[in-house]
């Protein structure tokens, strides 16, 4: 019965398709590649659950482009792993990757039964949360996990390829 539900529960995750680590290295100058690349091949039995991508606002430049890797540690639907890409437009720090776990929660102030990820890198305060909109898109969520008011682009869209 648990497999059952855990297929069900990944493929209304999945949608067409279906990638994730532990530690959070310091930013790097422009045109630098990391020291060592973050692990994006799948392992066993991992599940890519979606790369997500898009360009969100930044305060201090003119966006931040952004790809979230989201990776399913097989029946274990509810945790994973993700790589977070984050290159800042026209700014001295231009690139950051950070690895880490993710979960699945339940519920925004605005929807109940939204189904939120919520992404982990060491510190508990540092821990960010996207709420799935539909079967290609996911909204970045405020620091206590509500939602964003805003006409500001705040949406990764599933890259298909």
């Amino acid at each position: 019965m648990k497999s059952l539900l855990s297929l069900v529960l990944a493929a209304s995750l999945m949608g067409p398709s279906a990638a994730l680590a532990a530690s959070a290295p310091a930013p790097m100058e422009k045109g630098q590649a990391p020291a060592s690349a973050p692990d994006d091949t799948l392992h066993g039995e991992e599940i890519l659950l979606g790369v997500f991508e898009g360009t969100l606002p930044c305060a201090g430049c003119d966006g931040i482009r952004t790809e979230l890797t989201l990776i399913m540690e097989g029946e274990h639907v509810f945790i994973g792993r993700f790589i977070l890409r984050e290159t800042y437009l026209s700014c001295v720090r231009s690139e950051t990757v950070i690895t880490g776990t993710w979960t699945i929660l339940r519920g925004t102030n605005l929807d109940p039964d939204a189904l939120v990820y919520e992404i982990y890198f060491g510190d508990p305060e540092t821990r960010r949360a996207y709420v799935k909109v539909g079967d290609n898109t996911i909204r970045v969520l405020d620091r206590d996990g509500n939602e964003i008011i805003s006409d500001e682009p705040l949406h990764l869209i599933r890259r298909t390829e």
